[in-house]
């Protein structure tokens, strides 16, 4: 949808999960939130609190770079910085009528900033671990102001009907069921700077 379109309704958003499998939605996140969450972002990358990401989980857990390549600085379990508040109080009037109207037990989330260098990529995947289904949907939230198609960096969804790419253009918030829909991140010719979680 285009910025200057009315904001679909919550119930707009479960017909779109029922239906396509995921929610894109331009707008939702105000500006100024936005920008803070970004000058967030960019003072965390500039005090050394990025790590290179790994897949799995416990003693699972493993680096592999040829699978995934991004960069992450997780959020605190209870953030203090406004922007992140913010953030995080809009999806809970989201998860809030989920709980009310989709009978799911949403009570939180886990987030983190995402840095996908210049080349970088993430493997086909589930956003679920084995044996933990806590996981129920996943968010991501792009910063990346002037995207272009040329750009690339695409998000891609491996729905039933078929493969959707969504550009990682600036305040674009893509959402998903996080045991269902598998996914990747193509390599960028920018660095690519998002907001992703999970609500759990």
């Amino acid at each position: 949808m285009n910025a200057t379109d009315a904001l679909p309704s919550f119930g707009q958003w479960v017909d779109d999960l029922l239906e396509q499998q995921f929610i894109d939605v331009q707008g939702w996140i105000p500006a100024a939130t936005l920008e803070a969450l970004a000058a967030q972002l960019e003072h965390d990358r500039q005090q050394g609190r990025f790590r290179q990401a790994h897949i799995g989980k416990g003693a699972g857990e493993q680096m592999r770079s040829e699978i995934r390549s991004d960069q992450i600085a997780w959020w605190p379990d209870l953030p203090t910085d406004p922007a992140q508040r913010d953030y995080i109080q809009a999806l809970e009037s989201w998860w809030t009528f989920l709980n009310r109207t989709c009978f799911t037990t949403i009570r939180g989330g886990e987030f983190h900033g995402a840095c996908y260098p210049v080349g970088a990529s993430y493997g086909r995947h589930l956003d679920q671990f084995r044996g933990d289904r806590s996981r129920v949907i996943s968010v991501i939230t792009y910063l990346n102001p002037h995207w272009t198609d040329a750009d690339g960096g695409e998000l891609v969804l491996y729905t039933r009907q078929g493969e959707v790419r969504i550009l990682p253009h600036w305040g674009r918030t893509v959402m998903f069921r996080s045991e269902e829909l598998e996914h990747e991140v193509l390599p960028g010719r920018r660095e690519r700077r998002s907001i992703t979680g999970w609500l759990r």
